[in-house]
């Protein structure tokens, strides 16, 4: 039954989605006809599909990695309730970042147990020719099972050099032998602040919608709410449904975030416009962006 269930909401959802695609279609075909002045265009796929406004992470091809982190943080021997986990931004912001790795336990059960690992991490930077040069290491040993969860086996970026790393952390067993190891590659950079309002639009008529965005040309993680607020060019401002939310969106550096909907009040006067809209992150807090645009 469950399955029958899934498979007719998976159906009526595919029903809907092609009928709301439908709809989108014909308006934008009646828009291009000129049969309706305020039917606004649909958004360039280029500008609400984007992901990335500036590439940080173009480079980790240049580093090797033997064997990967398990994205679900399981390991390859030990109790099954041990998880080792690193960090998902390999964009290091060099100070508030980490080449972070940490273990955990997802189970009460056999807690106190010994385990009697000794678990070695190793920072090194990548040079151009793919070389890895030590940076950092340290070597802990773990008695028991409670002691591998939240054991942070990562370092700060604090002090680093811009540039490639890779984050090797090895399992050993109390007489020193390899039991796996798992590694993860990086890029650190110095940590900068730079988000931007983008918009799909130059100008637009009242009544018209077009489609906005927080673009983050920075290195650190920011967060936004999709909202915005509306002011004439003289700085009045302008009554509006979106007014601003609670700032919960994150957004990595260099990414763009998903766009959201601006709507035209249906009685503004033509004339040159400022969208304006909350985002902040760790270096300059909060921020109020702007970008501006003409009502014809």
């Amino acid at each position: 039954m469950i399955n029958q269930y899934s498979r007719s909401m998976l159906s009526l959802r595919n029903r809907l989605f092609w009928m709301a695609w439908s709809s989108i279609f014909v308006l934008v075909l009646i828009g291009s006809l000129g049969l309706s002045p305020n039917a606004s265009a649909a958004p360039p796929k280029s500008f609400c599909g984007a992901d990335y406004v500036r590439n940080y992470l173009g480079q980790l091809y240049k580093v090797h990695l033997s064997s990967r982190f398990d994205p679900a943080g399981e390991l390859e021997r030990g109790p099954s309730s041990l998880r080792l986990f690193t960090t998902r931004r390999q964009l290091v912001p060099i100070g508030p970042g980490r080449f972070g790795a940490h273990g955990a336990v997802f189970s009460q059960k056999g807690i106190s147990k010994p385990l009697n690992w000794w678990v070695v991490s190793q920072l090194e930077r990548v040079n151009g020719r793919g070389e890895g040069v030590l940076v950092k290491s340290r070597r802990q040993f773990v008695q028991k099972v409670a002691g591998f969860n939240s054991r942070d086996f990562g370092f700060a970026s604090t002090g680093a050099r811009p540039g490639l790393y890779r984050l090797t952390v090895e399992i050993q067993n109390d007489a020193g032998k390899l039991v796996e190891r798992h590694q993860e590659a990086y890029r650190a950079l110095p940590a900068e602040s730079d988000l931007r309002l983008s918009k799909s639009f130059e100008s637009l008529a009242a009544g018209d919608v077009g489609m906005i965005r927080i673009d983050n040309y920075g290195t650190v993680d920011a967060s936004f709410g999709e909202n915005y607020r509306l002011w004439t060019a003289s700085g009045e401002e302008v009554p509006v449904n979106r007014v601003f939310v609670n700032v919960a969106y994150k957004i990595a550096g260099g990414v763009a975030a998903e766009c959201w909907a601006f709507v035209v009040p249906q009685d503004l006067a033509p004339g040159e416009y400022i969208i304006g809209s909350i985002a902040r992150d760790d270096i300059k807090h909060q921020q109020l962006l702007t970008t501006s645009f003409v009502v014809n």
